[in-house]
């Protein structure tokens, strides 16, 4: 009897580590730090005057520089400049969201507008008015959201949540929130918005909504003056300044809306919590703008570590580090995906595959076996990229997805975490 001869790959650990990546307004740099080897450096690239927002989008990190009215776009691996642009139409940029492949939206926080240009020329595919004084960007599904604050200084209004189809860019929905909204998210199929107030007589809120409707379901008065928050899925964590002696951090449950901890008893960090990410460990990390630290904290808070940036530690993010440590079986020459990292994942997923000699696909489906999405694969080619923000026909929630690469042999599926 002939036997299979078997080979060992190894897929990426569920724990896994992260490089967090930090602006330093005042000092013009971009820092980083890794949560599992502890290094970092807090000035490893140049940015431009002012920079006030950065996406990690892949091997690609999108920075705002609001002073300068320019995107720039950095390669994650080598930390070099790949180009930087005028934001057409804004004054005052403020926050960008990758669209897709090809483009990027900005908000003008002072000209009020929307900005979408082409990433590989920074030409605009259109520029229009949204609002008063507009901060937040995202792509959710097939739609970009825009929160304009509403602020008129020293006037503060009730802020408006805007919807625009992702290619006709025309007005879906458009309803009035809360105070200052700075910030959003979306947690199982509901969208989250942060109300931070106006700093004297109003104070913090989370309005939460449905994603189909935007009907108001819930509200949280956390109190303060809440500007960033992240989740991971089942805890959602806020950034909530402290300018003068110890930063604030407050938390809530997603599930039973319970707030853990507010304005009466915020977690303590650095002085002045500007932003904050969660983490593939379980954790989140913050950076605090007055003592330029980035601190690594524990799910329930917990100090893990504390790293040195430099002036004017604000906008947060991260990519996930792939640690290989589960050996799995394959059989050589038979399709099949063979690595799938980082996993659990916040942005883009990798998916290596062994043994296509003929065009096929990779077949994504959530728990309940609905298609989530289809990767075509052309002959020879040994890896395919999934970015749960581009899907256009369903939104995709936090959550457990599995992928199988069609073929004859019909092998086993990957399961994947997809977290927010």
């Amino acid at each position: 009897m002939t036997s299979l001869l078997v080979a060992l790959v190894f897929i990426a650990n569920v724990s896994l580590a992260a490089r967090i990546y930090v602006v330093n307004s005042l000092d013009e740099s971009l820092g980083w730090a890794d949560t599992e080897t502890g290094e970092s450096h807090p000035q490893a690239a140049t940015l431009g005057n002012l920079a006030n927002h950065l996406d990690v989008d892949g091997n690609r990190i999108f920075v705002v520089n609001s002073g300068l009215g320019t995107l720039q776009i950095i390669d994650r691996l080598t930390l070099q400049t790949i180009d930087e642009f005028a934001v057409n139409g804004a004054v005052n940029p403020y926050a960008a969201a990758v669209l897709d492949e090809q483009r990027v939206a900005v908000t003008g926080l002072l000209s009020g507008t929307l900005s979408v240009l082409y990433i590989d020329s920074g030409i605009a595919d259109t520029v229009f008015v949204t609002g008063i004084s507009p901060q937040a960007v995202h792509r959710f599904g097939d739609q970009i959201y825009v929160l304009n604050t509403g602020v008129d200084f020293p006037e503060y209004h009730q802020g408006t949540l805007k919807r625009y189809d992702l290619e006709t860019y025309e007005l879906v929905d458009s309803i009035s929130v809360g105070i200052n909204p700075q910030d959003m998210l979306v947690v199982d199929d509901e969208i989250h918005v942060l109300c931070t107030g106006n700093y004297l007589d109003t104070f913090g809120t989370v309005e939460i909504r449905g994603m189909e409707t935007l009907e108001l379901d819930t509200v949280l008065h956390v109190g303060g003056s809440p500007g960033a928050f992240s989740s991971d899925g089942s805890t959602v964590y806020i950034a909530a300044g402290g300018w003068a002696g110890s930063g604030r951090i407050f938390r809530y449950d997603v599930g039973s809306r319970t707030i853990l901890n507010d304005d009466s008893n915020p977690i303590s960090c650095g002085t002045g919590a500007s932003d904050i990410i969660s983490l593939p460990d379980g954790g989140f990390a913050v950076s605090c703008f007055v003592s330029a630290t980035v601190e690594h904290r524990t799910s329930s808070g917990e100090l893990q570590r504390e790293f040195l940036m430099s002036a004017g530690t604000g906008a947060i993010d991260m990519f996930e580090l792939p640690s290989y440590s589960e050996p799995v079986e394959v059989v050589p020459n038979s399709r099949a995906i063979v690595k799938a990292y980082p996993n659990p994942f916040n942005s883009v997923l990798i998916l290596e595959i062994s043994g296509v000699n003929t065009a096929s696909a990779v077949d994504i489906v959530d728990i309940s076996g609905r298609s989530v999405a289809s990767l075509p694969v052309e002959s020879g080619q040994d890896r395919v990229f999934w970015k749960p923000s581009n899907a256009s026909s369903y939104h995709v929630a936090s959550g457990c997805y599995f992928a199988r690469l069609r073929s004859p042999e019909q092998g086993r599926p990957v399961k994947l975490l997809y977290i927010k």
